[in-house]
C-alpha cells in the first residue's frame, strides 16, 4: 500500500490510499459522502475568504469522520493576498486545530521562518508539505517532535533536495503527490532508493507514520 499523504486527486490504483485536499466551501453532506479521507482548510491563496467563511462552519467540517486533518493552510510570500491577510487566516486555523486536536497540513512558500514560532508552540502534529528547506532550516525544525516533513515531485525533479531528504528521521517522513501527475509509486521508488530501503519496508514505515500524524481517525482508512 502506498500512502499518499496529500493530493488534489483521488487514488489512481487499488494499492494507493490518498488523503485528498477537499475544498472548504463544500457542504458537510458532500464531504461526508466521500468514501476516502480528506483534509479541509483555507489555502493561503484564498485567505481573503476568511472574511466570509465562518470559523463555526470550519469547525463543523473538522468533526466529520473522514476529515483527518486541517489543511492545507499556511503562508505564501510568492502568491496570494498580503501577508497580513494570510496571517490572520492562518492564525484562526492554527488555533482551531489546537482546539479540535486536529493535525495540520501546512502550505509554506518562502515563509518557513514565519511558520516556525507556531511550530514551536503547537500541541498537534504539523506536516510541512512539499518541504523545500535547506539543511540549515531542517536542523532548526528537527528538534520539534510534532513536526513532520513530506516530499513529492521534488525528489524526482530537484537534485539538491536529495541530501535534505536523507537527513529526515524515519518516523517523521511522509510522501505525497500533491498536484503533480507523477504516480505516487514512482515517488516511493525514488525515496526507497535514496534511503537504501526495500519498498515494502518503506511502505510499512509510511503507514506507521501516517497513523502517528493523523491519529486514531486514520485507523478506519488504512
Amino acid at each position: 500500500m502506498y500512502l499518499n499523504v496529500h493530493s488534489h486527486r483521488k487514488a489512481l490504483k487499488k494499492d494507493e490510499i490518498v488523503c485528498r485536499n477537499a475544498f472548504h466551501f463544500l457542504e458537510p453532506d458532500a464531504i461526508k459522502k466521500l468514501t476516502y479521507p480528506v483534509s479541509v482548510g483555507i489555502h493561503p491563496w484564498h485567505s481573503e475568504e476568511c472574511k466570509k467563511f465562518s470559523e463555526r462552519k470550519l469547525s463543523e467540517l473538522l468533526l466529520l469522520p473522514n476529515v483527518l486533518a486541517l489543511g492545507e493552510a499556511g503562508l505564501d510570500r510568492a502568491k496570494g493576498p498580503s501577508l497580513q491577510i494570510q496571517m490572520a487566516c492562518w492564525e484562526m486555523q492554527f488555533d482551531l486545530a489546537q482546539d479540535h486536536k486536529m493535525p495540520i497540513i501546512v502550505h509554506c512558500v518562502r515563509a518557513l521562518q514565519d511558520i516556525f514560532p507556531f511550530c514551536r508552540r503547537t500541541k498537534v502534529p504539523i506536516l510541512l508539505h512539499d518541504f523545500r528547506g535547506n539543511e540549515q532550516i531542517l536542523q532548526q525544525f528537527l528538534p520539534l517532535d510534532l513536526i513532520f516533513f513530506s516530499f513529492g515531485k521534488s525528489l524526482i525533479k530537484t537534485k539538491n533536495m536529495e541530501e535534505v531528504f536523507k537527513k529526515i528521521p524515519a518516523n517523521r517522513l511522509l510522501l505525497e503527490s500533491d498536484a503533480s501527475a507523477i504516480p505516487i509509486e514512482d515517488i516511493f521508488k525514488k525515496a526507497a532508493s535514496l534511503r537504501n530501503q526495500g519498498l515494502p519496508e518503506l511502505c510499512q514505515q509510511m503507514k506507521k507514520n501516517g497513523h502517528l500524524f493523523f491519529g486514531e481517525k486514520s485507523l478506519a482508512f488504512f
